[in-house]
């Protein structure tokens, strides 16, 4: 994954580990899974992937995953095969400011922007199925 700005800090978040240790660490602790975290996220054990490229299962386990779901796997667990799996969903990302573009027209250009996007991707999308259909002939 490529960092692109900022680092993560924990300074200001209430852990339940802080307090077992005591407040004269817990800025030394906070600032090592600060850093721990930031390590896991550029590691190249990281990765994002979309479920429904692995058909009616999603490579884990879930059956019939949204099209629109995505999934970052994250190696910040002692088993390397079996990493954390994280999810979001692109048209639950979207919802509100759909909604908003709707009522008064806010984030419209910003919008059109995705949208055309997502056209060009779909587009892509469509002509490897083709090529991958005809190479399979």
């Amino acid at each position: 994954m490529k960092h692109v700005k900022n680092t993560p800090s924990l300074k200001d978040w209430n852990l339940e580990a802080v307090d077992e240790i005591g407040k004269a660490l817990e800025g030394v602790v906070l600032k090592a899974a600060a850093e721990a975290l930031h390590c896991a996220i550029q590691d190249s054990e990281m990765s994002i992937y979309f479920p429904a490229e692995w058909g009616k299962h999603d490579g884990i386990g879930n059956k019939n995953p949204d099209p629109l779901d995505v999934y970052l796997s994250v190696g910040i667990t002692p088993d390397a095969d079996n990493p954390a799996y994280y999810s979001f969903n692109l048209r639950e990302c979207l919802a509100d400011t759909l909604e908003l573009c709707a009522e008064d027209g806010s984030f419209s250009a910003g919008l059109a922007k995705i949208s055309e996007s997502l056209k060009s991707l779909a587009t892509d999308i469509d002509t490897a199925i083709e090529t991958g259909k005809k190479s399979a002939e």
